[in-house]
């Protein structure tokens, strides 16, 4: 049996207690340089523009771009733009961003914008804006069959989103007075002019009065239609009296202007 005398104690009890002094002594090291490589990480990224950052600048850049450059129009105007992948990285930009439309011939719809920082060195992304374009529209209130001379209590205005209308559409009713339908309009269908035909004021054969002015002097005479037409176009028409052969726009019901 082995005797644990009193000194071999008290030696083991100041080992035990300098092994913990080691062990806390190296704890607090690796807790200090834990710290001091958290700084440096830290101070590393604030050096490169934060992600939620740079969403911001390229969206306000964006709107004020579409603010200044996009033409006037009467409706609303909603943008969904898109989010930035977060693993970019980009150093701030000290001049104001710069924002160009790469698809030149339309406004709205699905867009692709080249967004650029001039700072040298300098960055650019690209970024998928979609446009949306609100506004009242004509569309018919009641079925149009093909041939309907259309009335304002047929039409009323809704609001649409008209970056799809690629043939075009009419914001008042009055400016549907002297059409009728090409084909036949389904209720709450857009009308477009690509569904209407003017109606025909003046008929081939018919007598019209022809009609001459200039300031100070008007001239007024009988004549036959040698064609058909509707408001605003021009036909040829006969002078009863001289025979004569002229050319006339239609400014009304069986009236026909022309040049003196």
């Amino acid at each position: 049996m082995t005797v644990i005398t009193k000194l071999d104690y008290l030696f083991s009890i100041g080992q035990n207690r300098q092994m913990n002094s080691h062990r806390q002594t190296n704890h607090f090291v690796i807790v200090a340089l834990s710290l001091m490589w958290l700084v440096v990480s830290a101070a590393a990224f604030a050096q490169e523009q934060q992600p939620d950052s740079l969403q911001a600048s390229v969206n306000q850049a964006i709107h004020d771009y579409f603010q200044q450059a996009m033409p006037a129009a009467s409706g609303r105007r909603e943008m969904d733009i898109g989010n930035l992948d977060y693993r970019l990285q980009f150093a701030p930009c000290e001049q104001a961003l710069l924002v160009e439309r790469r698809t030149k011939d339309r406004w709205t719809g699905r867009l692709t914008l080249r967004v650029q920082c001039p700072d040298t060195p300098g960055w650019s992304i690209h970024v998928p804006v979609q446009v949306q374009l609100f506004d009242q529209v004509v569309v018919a209130k009641n079925p149009l069959p093909k041939g309907t001379l259309l009335r304002p209590q047929d039409l009323e205005l809704q609001e649409q989103d008209v970056s799809l209308f690629h043939q075009g559409y009419f914001n008042d009713r009055k400016q549907l007075n002297g059409y009728v339908a090409k084909r036949p309009i389904r209720v709450g269908q857009v009308v477009d002019a690509a569904m209407l035909d003017p109606v025909k004021m003046v008929e081939r054969g018919e007598q019209v009065v022809i009609k001459a002015e200039k300031p100070g002097m008007l001239v007024r005479t009988s004549g036959i239609a040698l064609d058909a037409g509707a408001f605003g176009e021009l036909i040829r028409v006969r002078n009863k009296k001289s025979q004569r052969v002229v050319e006339g726009r239609i400014v009304g019901p069986g009236q026909i202007q022309v040049a003196l």
